[in-house]
């Protein structure tokens, strides 16, 4: 029971911090960061495993809605990298009672996705500041090609840095009132359910 007050109490739908490869939203728990992320996940799908199957579809049915509104407000503000938009991925876990919105190279479903262009998430997010981009191959020649079509090579490469231009961040703080309305009525369901069973 304590499990679900607390996932009760916290749901707010504000990023899980990004580390190192991991830009995700999880929408039952909020303000999880990875040493705990784990613990109260499992807490929570065991104390589902004892409600209803009727509270379990209005759970799922209630993530799908979030999910789809966040992805929705993501998507609209990727206006400028058409590979990153397709990259994005909106997915519920097999049990239908956790849902990712973002990008991974950890999650099974997400893995052609980072390779594709999900891997630059972290870097538009938070932006980069100037760096020496030196090659790892053995011939010690960076080859890449540029605007205009053109195949160049060159021993380093001098990057200016990139401007952040958040979209992640900020699209779970706009649509966080309409998912915490969405996600309201079924959590009260689901701890009165629990409170009643013990």
């Amino acid at each position: 029971m304590g499990a679900v007050g607390n996932i009760y109490k916290n749901l707010t739908t504000r990023l899980q911090r990004i580390k190192g490869n991991k830009i995700m939203a999880n929408q039952t728990y909020s303000r999880v960061y990875k040493n705990t992320h784990s613990r109260k996940i499992k807490k929570f799908q065991r104390a589902l495993r004892k409600v209803p199957d009727e509270i379990k579809k209005e759970l799922a049915e209630s993530l799908q809605e979030s999910g789809n509104v966040i992805y929705k407000e993501m998507s609209s503000r990727i206006t400028s990298d058409p590979k990153l938009k397709a990259a994005l991925k909106f997915k519920l876990n097999r049990s239908k009672n956790v849902m990712s919105v973002g990008y991974s190279n950890n999650i099974r479903g997400f893995k052609k996705e980072w390779k594709q262009a999900g891997w630059r998430a972290h870097f538009r997010e938070v932006g980069t500041a100037p760096h020496i981009i030196k090659p790892k191959n053995k011939s010690r020649r960076l080859k890449f090609q540029t605007k205009n079509k053109r195949w160049v090579t060159a021993r380093q490469v001098n990057h200016p840095g990139h401007v952040a231009q958040p979209f992640f961040d900020i699209s779970i703080i706009m649509t966080e009132d309409k998912v915490k309305s969405n996600m309201r009525d079924v959590l009260i369901d689901i701890k009165r359910y629990i409170k009643q069973e013990t």
